[in-house]
C-alpha cells in the first residue's frame, strides 16, 4: 500500500507518501453526485492516493468537563493550513506528472483539477483551515510520555503517572507529531512496554 515517498519538502515539515485505501474506507473522499459520482466510483480501481503528512505545530486538548463528559478540541493553525495546501498542491502535480486525468484535492470548493490546472490553484485557494478535508490515521500526543508527571500522562515504561497499573502503549504516548509515518515507532514503543509489563507480571 505504501510504495514510495517524497521527502523533498521536509524543511516545510512535509512528507508525501503513496498509499491507497479499500473502497469501503476511501470512497467517501470522492466528490460529486448522481451519474458523475457513479462514474468516479466505477473507476475506483484506477485511482491513486498521495498522503500528505505534516509535522504540524497546531495543538489539541483532551479534557473532562465539570459534568464528566469528554471534550476534544483541536485547532489547525493558519501556517499549518498553508503548509498543507502547499503539500496537497505538490501531490496534485505528482499525479499529473504520472498521467492522471483528474485530481481530487480535498480543498474547499476546489472539486476536481484537470490536466493543465496544476496544484498552484490549490495553493492559492482562499480557504479556512476548517475547509481542508483532512484525516488523521495515527493521532499522537494525547497521553504524552514524559518522566515528569507535570509534562506527560505516562512515564517511560508506559505506566500512567496518576493511575498505577494502567499502561498505555499506542500512538497517544508519542510526545509530538513525527515527520514520517509513525507505525514502526508505535510498534517499537508498544513492544517495549509489553515486554516491561510481561516482566512485572511474571
Amino acid at each position: 500500500m505504501q510504495s514510495w515517498y517524497v521527502d523533498q519538502w521536509q524543511d516545510r515539515g512535509l512528507f508525501l507518501e503513496a498509499t491507497f485505501t479499500p473502497f469501503a474506507f476511501g470512497a467517501h473522499w470522492l466528490r460529486g453526485a448522481g451519474a458523475e459520482l457513479v462514474e468516479r466510483l466505477a473507476a475506483y480501481d484506477h485511482l491513486g492516493v498521495v498522503g500528505v503528512h505534516l509535522s504540524e505545530r497546531s495543538e489539541g486538548r483532551v479534557a473532562l468537563t465539570r459534568g464528566g463528559r469528554l471534550r476534544i478540541a483541536y485547532r489547525l493553525r493558519d501556517d499549518d493550513a498553508a503548509s498543507l495546501r502547499y503539500g496537497i498542491a505538490r501531490a496534485a502535480d505528482l499525479h499529473f506528472a504520472a498521467g492522471a486525468r483528474e485530481v481530487y484535492p480535498q480543498v474547499g470548493q476546489v472539486a476536481a483539477l484537470a490536466p493543465g490546472e496544476q496544484g498552484d490553484r490549490v495553493e492559492r485557494a482562499r480557504v479556512r483551515p476548517a475547509e481542508l478535508r483532512l484525516a488523521a490515521f495515527h493521532p499522537l500526543g494525547t497521553a504524552r510520555m514524559a518522566a515528569d508527571p507535570a509534562a506527560g500522562v505516562v512515564g517511560p515504561d508506559g505506566e500512567a503517572h496518576d493511575v498505577p497499573g494502567l499502561y498505555i502503549a499506542d500512538a497517544s504516548i508519542l510526545p509530538t507529531s513525527l515527520k514520517v509515518n509513525p507505525m514502526l515507532t508505535i510498534m517499537a514503543c508498544a513492544r517495549r512496554i509489553a515486554a516491561t509489563l510481561a516482566d512485572r507480571l511474571a
